[in-house]
């Protein structure tokens, strides 16, 4: 008969420390998910404003914390392949950018639609001119990490070391 497999290596046991770290991950995302349900809830009033709250909050602190959040292989959380995180991180980060870029049209339109000083001009408040300012630098990453990953990588078969 032939000889029997050898057996399957074990990881290594993950620290202490590094499992408390991935579970406090995995909590605030929990927190995160109920804070944005509850958010889209309090915000939605009909308006066209109402959707620039909404969206902003789906883009940034759960859509984008979820994509970094993914790319981590933790027992408790996103236990998948590397390929596997790393195309869902993709379509995660594009659905920030998709619900960020929807956010600043919303609020362009509003501010059109009153006559309201826009975020480029010297009238505008902080809020207006740094949450414009980083979600257009999250746009210019989210460009750039295209640059490095391109769009073929997205579907099937590899990109970026996964596959």
């Amino acid at each position: 008969p032939p000889p029997p497999p050898p057996p399957t290596p074990t990881p290594p046991p993950l620290h202490h420390s590094t499992m408390r770290i991935l579970s406090q991950a995995t909590c605030v995302q929990a927190l995160l998910v109920s804070l944005t349900a509850t958010s889209v809830y309090a915000a939605y009033d009909g308006s066209l404003f109402a959707w620039h709250p909404i969206l902003m909050t789906l883009a940034f602190p759960l859509l984008s914390f979820t994509a970094a959040n993914v790319m981590r292989n933790s027992p408790g959380g996103f236990n998948l392949k590397f390929g596997v995180r790393h195309k869902a991180h993709m379509w995660l980060q594009l659905g920030a950018v998709t619900c960020g870029v929807g956010g600043l049209v919303v609020m362009y339109t509003v501010k059109e639609s009153k006559g309201r000083p826009h975020w480029w001009t010297g009238a505008a408040s902080w809020h207006a001119r740094l949450g414009a300012t980083a979600a257009l630098a999250y746009v210019a990453f989210a460009l750039g990490s295209l640059a490095k990953f391109p769009l073929a990588s997205w579907g099937g078969g590899g990109g970026g070391g996964g596959g």
